[in-house]
């Protein structure tokens, strides 16, 4: 009876443990629908602060920008976009304002969706240090970065360049060319070139040929112009035939919507399934907006290209690491092809 009597408060107390943290976990989901912060600002990036952190009532909390080094934020920024390199921006931040900030912290602030106002999916969560679009075009660039790339070579196409035969990025590598003069001596000459790591490394793939950084990069140049035009030419069609059939939602709209559910379940005249239900499909309807968003592709900056007519004069004089960012700038990736020895997919 004793140990019946026992195992009845064990269950009772693990009840009630249960039920204390579904409401804790009830009301943090609530603030952060609120936009209220359920953090400190250790917890933050650099160039966010919690406002009114030692309210206990959690009413005035929220996420601000830290005035005293935004400014520093904002630099890193426009360095990562300039620069396309996380190891060259944390070298730049750190030397520039006396910081010690580590690679892997660097790493985390460039893909941390805060910079452009957005928290566990809930837009606007606090002000932006940039747009959504901004910040979507840096992920494809840190996604390219390579922590242990400590490369001597600046290659060109350094994360652009994918196997044809599984897809993995391929890594740049030297080929060594030892030519012998008509005196005796020896000179070495050093050649880009990418391989599949995936084959090198491990024989994981059976592509074990090596692609010259020279005989693509002089493609390039050569069929650069035309491949741009196929681009357009498709985007449009797409667009047409997208707004042909597309059925328009208004954000704004959802929007509003979203914040009159918000206060009916405040004010307790619904309850959280039926706020659940109408918040999840709301959020559905904002994710479709965002899909329609992206399939407006903009072709201003292919067009600007083609209208240049020296582009690919200008091109030829720029440094290694210039022309790294430039065919980065509207190439996803290169891959070989059958058909048409390159295949170009554009961003």
């Amino acid at each position: 009876m004793g140990r019946y009597i026992l195992n009845l408060k064990l269950s009772d107390a693990q009840n009630e443990s249960d039920k204390t943290s579904e409401r804790i976990k009830f009301n943090f989901d609530n603030m952060i629908r609120d936009k209220k912060p359920t953090f400190g600002s250790q917890s933050l990036p650099l160039g966010f602060i919690v406002e009114g952190e030692g309210d206990r009532n959690n009413r005035n909390k929220r996420v601000i920008k830290d005035e005293s080094v935004k400014h520093i934020v904002y630099d890193m920024i426009e360095n990562f976009e300039l620069t396309h390199s996380i190891r060259k921006t944390l070298n730049y931040i750190n030397t520039k304002y006396n910081m010690a900030i580590h690679y892997d912290s660097m790493r985390k602030y460039l893909k941390n969706p805060l910079y452009y106002g957005c928290y566990r999916g809930i837009e606007n969560f606090c002000e932006a240090y940039i747009t959504k679009e901004r910040f979507d075009n840096m992920q494809s660039f840190v996604k390219k970065n390579n922590k242990d790339n400590k490369k001597k070579y600046d290659y060109i196409f350094s994360g652009l360049v994918r196997c044809p035969k599984c897809g993995n990025s391929m890594s740049g590598c030297t080929h060594t060319s030892i030519k012998k003069r008509k005196n005796g001596t020896k000179v070495k000459h050093q050649y880009p070139y990418y391989r599949c790591g995936r084959h090198w490394s491990s024989k994981l793939c059976e592509n074990n040929k090596m692609l010259s950084q020279n005989v693509l990069e002089q493609w390039l140049i050569n069929h650069f112009e035309e491949e741009l035009k196929k681009k357009i030419d498709t985007i449009e069609s797409i667009n047409d035939d997208t707004n042909k059939n597309i059925v328009k939602l208004n954000p704004d709209k959802i929007n509003a919507k979203l914040e009159r559910l918000n206060d009916l379940y405040i004010e307790g005249r619904i309850t959280k399934e039926k706020y659940d239900k109408d918040y999840s499909k709301f959020k559905e309807e904002i994710k479709l907006v965002e899909v329609q968003e992206e399939t407006k592709r903009d072709t201003s900056k292919y067009k600007k290209i083609l209208e240049n007519a020296s582009a690919m004069d200008i091109y030829e004089k720029l440094t290694d690491e210039n022309k790294r960012i430039f065919w980065s700038n509207y190439i996803e990736y290169i891959e070989e092809s059958e058909e048409s020895k390159f295949k170009i997919i554009f961003k």
